[in-house]
């Protein structure tokens, strides 16, 4: 994944495109080596989206109002026809969630993205940093409604479950079918593919 993003930069560069590179809070040079040093041997983030919590935010807000904000600082700087978003991971679900609020984005992409937070099996270890936590998400609707409400196009590669496991081709096509039957009720009329 981070290959494929790698070469979708490169590729897009190369094509002529304008590519945007983001750090978001708590990423890159926008890290806190505190946190770090506290979440040593604890999964990646754990501190930063702790205290996140403890103030009643979440770093999926915070990275979710980032990435739209981000859309349309580019989209009134910029004026490109077309804005996509390329994520791996949690910043996958973010950009999701950021393309429901931001109409301004297009298309975006996902690489090792869960499709929803229902666990399926519960295990120890974690494929995803703490950052992607979202409380009572299942109550208010989950990530295939997130998608069906988004007016942007959406396609998800290397599916995967909230643990981090690799999504069947019978799962990915019952989770293709739920987004599908929420998008004929919302009336919505954007592409989402969901690719194994």
């Amino acid at each position: 994944p981070q290959k494929q993003l790698n070469d979708k930069v490169r590729k897009y560069r190369d094509q002529g495109f304008a590519v945007v590179l983001s750090d978001l809070t708590g990423l890159g040079i926008n890290s806190s080596s505190v946190g770090r040093n506290f979440d040593n041997g604890l999964p990646k983030l754990h501190t930063l989206s702790r205290s996140q919590h403890w103030l009643g935010r979440s770093m999926m807000g915070i990275w979710t109002e980032q990435i739209a904000h981000l859309a349309s600082l580019v989209k009134q700087s910029f004026n490109p026809q077309n804005i996509e978003i390329h994520a791996e991971k949690e910043l996958g679900v973010a950009s999701i969630l950021a393309a429901t609020l931001n109409e301004q984005i297009n298309h975006v992409e996902t690489y090792e993205t869960p499709i929803s937070y229902l666990v399926r099996q519960a295990k120890l270890d974690t494929f995803y940093s703490q950052a992607i936590h979202i409380p009572s998400i299942i109550n208010w609707g989950d990530l295939p409604l997130a998608a069906a409400l988004a007016p942007a196009d959406i396609s998800m590669h290397s599916l995967r479950d909230i643990a981090g496991d690799s999504l069947s081709q019978s799962d990915i096509t019952d989770a293709q079918e739920k987004i599908a039957s929420l998008q004929t009720i919302l009336k919505s009329k954007s592409k989402i593919k969901l690719l194994h």
